[in-house]
């Protein structure tokens, strides 16, 4: 048979209270980081585009040489 082992580990013990929200530290900031780095890439892209015209709602862009 198997025996359960006694710890002293509760769960969320390691968490933080933040405005009523209970927070695991190291994922939360990781993914809050990662998210807020695609959105930045996805609002500033760093490639050379053209603005849309009356004519065309789409933009051209090209990456600028390295």
């Amino acid at each position: 048979m198997t025996e359960i082992s006694k710890i002293d580990y509760k769960p969320s013990q390691d968490n933080v209270q933040f405005l009523g929200l209970d927070i695991h530290n190291p994922v939360f900031f990781v993914s809050s980081l990662t998210i807020i780095a695609f959105v930045a890439g996805a609002l500033f892209p760093t490639a050379n585009c053209n603005k849309a015209t009356a004519r065309s709602t789409t933009r051209t862009c090209s990456m600028p040489p390295p």
